[in-house]
């Protein structure tokens, strides 16, 4: 995929998609909480926060123990038929 298309998905993705912004109390719940990875808490937390239904990521592994479902890019384009 070329650079113009790959920013015809993106923008066509990010159209449909809440990016959740990270607040001081998701850093400090993170730094409450986390164990392994501090970035994968802040990003938890904030969809948390956000009452997120899915969190997407491409480090599944960080989040064993989310209370939500989390799929990385391509489980979410496939489940939601947005394959280019």
């Amino acid at each position: 995929m070329d650079g113009d298309s790959l920013r015809n998905v993106l923008d066509n993705l990010q159209k449909h998609l809440l990016i959740v912004p990270v607040g001081p109390q998701a850093i400090a719940d993170a730094i409450t909480n986390f164990t392994n990875d501090f970035e994968d808490e802040v990003q938890y937390r904030a969809a948390l926060a956000a009452h997120a239904d899915i969190l997407v990521t491409r480090d599944k592994d960080g989040f064993v123990n989310a209370t939500m479902p989390v799929m990385t890019p391509a489980e979410f384009l496939l489940k939601f038929n947005k394959v280019p």
